[in-house]
């Protein structure tokens, strides 16, 4: 068995944070935290979009200048990607909400988005050969 690459083994640890913060953030969900739901569940589904981003040369694993702007740009390529983007801008504006305005996440603006925020995460990690839980 081959070993994994440096850049390989950061991809895969990525992607177990992006399963970690889905789950995270699916029980935030359901137990009413929907600030910290819509925090963690687009970070799971940025990290997933990141994955693919880094495995294709897009991406730098390291933090950059405008990172959620290429996640965005990233996102909405390809015959989904309209979707995929206008999805993926709403659950950011989300999470902008919880992190930095005084009103709160309700819990249908998360039911609005959750659906397709997972199809948005698993499409990223399959395109990123990766098998998510």
């Amino acid at each position: 068995m081959r070993a994994l690459s440096h850049m390989e083994a950061s991809i895969a640890q990525l992607a177990k944070k992006s399963d970690r913060n889905w789950i995270l953030g699916k029980k935030e969900f359901e137990d009413g935290k929907h600030d910290f739901a819509a925090n963690r569940l687009y970070y799971s589904v940025f990290q997933a979009i990141k994955c693919y981003g880094v495995e294709r040369g897009r991406m730098a694993m390291e933090r950059s200048v405008d990172v959620h702007a290429k996640a965005a740009e990233i996102v909405g390529e390809g015959k989904c990607g309209a979707f995929f983007r206008k999805s993926f801008v709403e659950l950011r504006s989300l999470r902008e909400k919880a992190d930095y305005q005084p009103e709160m996440v309700e819990r249908v603006e998360i039911e609005d988005v959750l659906e397709n925020a997972e199809k948005i995460r698993l499409f990223h990690l399959e395109k990123a050969g990766i098998k998510s839980k």
